[in-house]
């Protein structure tokens, strides 16, 4: 099992409500496994971390972008690092898509 997590930064409304949703997603299937709003620091990636189901927290291997929150939640020996960002590639053509699908051209 192999889990990409990353987070997004939307401003809604004013440039004053910036919302950052996290999300998990499971790499081979692209399923949505967790999503958690909240804060972009260390409680915002708890919540993401503990909103994804136990059997991936307990088996997958993470990949993020290693954003320093995550290394303080995700285990060390989950959460392999790697100079490369294709492991997350899925997750960040998924967040491209809604950002088209929702700001749409005239």
């Amino acid at each position: 099992m192999v889990i990409c997590a990353q987070e997004s930064q939307q401003t809604m409304g004013s440039a004053h409500t910036t919302q950052i949703g996290l999300v998990a997603q499971d790499r081979e299937s692209r399923q949505i496994l967790a999503v958690h709003v909240g804060n972009r620091g260390a409680e915002g990636a708890r919540g993401l971390w503990q909103a994804i189901p136990e059997i991936y927290r307990q088996n997958a291997t993470f990949y993020t972008d290693h954003w320093q929150p995550y290394k303080k939640v995700i285990p060390q020996e989950k959460h392999p690092y790697r100079k490369t960002k294709k492991d997350t590639n899925h997750i960040e053509r998924c967040f491209c898509t809604l950002r088209q699908k929702s700001f749409p051209t005239r």
